[in-house]
């Protein structure tokens, strides 16, 4: 009798408890919703539409490290834009062969050639950091749609692109293709792939001509009398001999 005596007063302790925690749970997440709503009202009011970080009304978040000024030589640069993050890069040079015999010991110059350089850059960008360069991605209402609308300039434009990376620093560089893909991940912030190939610039050396008339001297007269054949006394003596004269 005693032992379910206890059971009862144990069951009953637990059922107060569990009563207990849904009324501190119910009043927490009412006090939570509430708080989000007010949130909600403030940033619906004092941001433009579908906007929840506003990089040129305040500063994002800026890495101590970015003040460093010889960082700007480590970091890799496209035409002196920097983005918040490279996440891969990659290298890759090639050169093609013909694909006939080349003589042993021989020049193979003539045999092979050099490709085009092609850097693949994989670059994020977050509208809560700040730009590592203030002021440099503020042409739209947030930094990744500015960025991404700054490379798509840069590909329409056809500009040549001074690359700096870690490993290899590349000139002439053309954007060849731009991918993005864009999700509930990526609300406010920009992953994006870029395709870079190198276009071969060579120089022409211009000549002046002059724009003068060109003009050819005379041709000079010559003879047209056979020259006589020199003629020594010996030889004058040998033909009278010989009945020659």
């Amino acid at each position: 009798m005693s032992n379910l005596n206890e059971i009862s007063a144990l069951y009953a302790a637990s059922q107060t408890a569990l009563l207990l925690y849904n009324k501190i749970s119910n009043s927490f997440k009412l006090q939570l919703k509430q708080e989000t709503l007010n949130n909600a009202s403030f940033y619906s009011q004092n941001l433009p539409f579908q906007q929840t970080i506003s990089p040129n009304n305040a500063p994002g978040f800026r890495p101590k490290e970015w003040d460093n000024p010889d960082l700007v030589y480590a970091r890799t640069s496209v035409n002196g834009y920097f983005f918040d993050a490279v996440i891969k890069a990659d290298h890759t040079t090639t050169v093609k062969k013909t694909q006939h015999p080349v003589q042993d010991r021989g020049s193979i110059s003539d045999h092979a050639y050099k490709m085009p350089d092609r850097l693949v850059l994989e670059i994020g960008m977050s509208d809560a950091m700040d730009s590592f360069i203030p002021g440099q991605f503020e042409t739209s209402f947030s930094k990744s749609i500015s960025a991404y609308a700054i490379l798509k300039d840069l590909q329409k434009n056809f500009v040549l692109l001074d690359i700096t990376t870690r490993l290899q620093n590349y000139s002439n560089m053309l954007i060849e293709s731009i991918h993005v893909s864009d999700d509930f991940k990526t609300r406010d912030s920009l992953r994006a792939t870029i395709t870079f190939e190198e276009l071969f610039v060579q120089e022409v050396n211009q000549v002046t001509v002059s724009a003068r008339k060109q003009v050819t001297s005379k041709p000079v007269a010559t003879s047209k009398n056979p020259i006589p054949a020199n003629t020594t006394v010996l030889r004058t003596l040998e033909d009278t001999l010989s009945g020659d004269k």
